[in-house]
């Protein structure tokens, strides 16, 4: 692992720094999130046999790509190692729901089908039609097409710390203005879902039914909704955002502290002198056997000043002399 090999580069170089790759670093963030609790474990589990089910025939894949239409996406295969793939499958659910349990239905009723083609088929439309699964369809849509959008950016050659630290903690503060939109989450997936309760709120219905209902009469309706509600937001939904912020906030505080060493080298176009020269004592007082901090002021100043007169001259640049 990573770790094993960052302790036997610093064995032979103590002064040795690791800089994570960016868009690992979200994979591995994005890959522990959808481990973290049950439902969502089950939830891409779900999103994998989708994709499995329709294309193991080609007569399922036509009847799907016939329900979605051209413009739509149809489901996409996930993987365990491009974490990308996952936006991909999770945007194509999303945006043709409807019409991919059309054509779930439809192979569903269908009498040329073997038995197990029906049954698998009605199976999965099942699962769309719970109001857990459209919730995290649509939540993790938001998610994962924000971590691509920014995973994609910071892997482009011409990106720096500093923008990947900003980048890193705006994906922080989107996650975290998350926490309290579960409510329009919520309401979204009930206008969708032909289940608009949780799977937990009948099964708890059905056992105080069964257990007490005799002894106290039938309990308030609403509340029991409201405890499914609650225990899905805490156990499923807030867990996964949890688990989200927790790794950013991890390799953001990585890439914060190789950022305070060595970020001022790309800002030197733009910063003032007492900026570059406290980033030079910084520097040198970690490397202070091998660097001279009078002499490395000296050559970030001489070398701002060059990067402006060859952008105001368009003098040759030393790397094409």
């Amino acid at each position: 692992g990573y770790s094993g090999l960052q302790a036997r580069i610093k064995a032979i170089n103590p002064m040795a720094v690791f800089v994570p790759c960016a868009g690992h670093s979200l994979n591995l963030v994005g890959v522990k999130a959808a481990e973290c609790c049950v439902q969502v474990v089950s939830f891409f589990e779900f999103v994998r046999k989708l994709y499995t089910f329709f294309s193991a025939s080609t007569h399922r894949w036509a009847i799907l790509t016939a329900s979605v239409g051209q413009h739509c996406s149809v489901v996409k295969r996930l993987s365990d190692t491009r974490w990308s793939a996952h936006a991909d499958a999770v945007k194509a659910l999303c945006e043709g729901y409807a019409n991919i349990q059309l054509a779930l239905d439809s192979l569903a009723c269908d009498v040329d089908q073997s038995k197990d083609t029906r049954l698998e088929a009605q199976s999965l439309s099942k699962k769309m039609d719970k109001l857990e699964t459209v919730i995290l369809t649509l939540f993790w849509n938001d998610v994962l097409s924000r971590f691509n959008g920014v995973s994609k950016t910071v892997q482009k050659q011409d990106v720096n710390l500093g923008v990947v630290v900003s980048l890193i903690q705006s994906l922080k503060l989107f996650t975290e203005s998350l926490r309290d939109k579960f409510s329009e989450y919520e309401s979204k997936a009930q206008a969708i879902a032909k289940d608009s309760q949780y799977s937990d709120s009948s099964r708890r219905a059905s056992k105080r039914s069964l257990r007490i209902t005799f002894l106290e009469g039938p309990g308030p309706a609403p509340d029991t909704v409201l405890a499914a509600s609650d225990k899905f937001r805490v156990d499923t939904y807030l867990a996964v955002i949890d688990s989200l912020i927790a790794g950013l906030s991890h390799r953001l505080a990585a890439y914060e502290e190789i950022h305070s060493l060595f970020g001022f080298f790309a800002e030197l176009r733009y910063i003032d002198e007492k900026t570059i020269e406290d980033g030079c004592t910084k520097l040198v007082a970690f490397y202070r056997a091998d660097l001279a901090e009078q002499d490395l002021i000296s050559e970030c100043k001489h070398f701002k000043h060059h990067i402006h007169c060859w952008r105001q001259n368009k003098v040759p640049h030393p790397t094409n002399i």
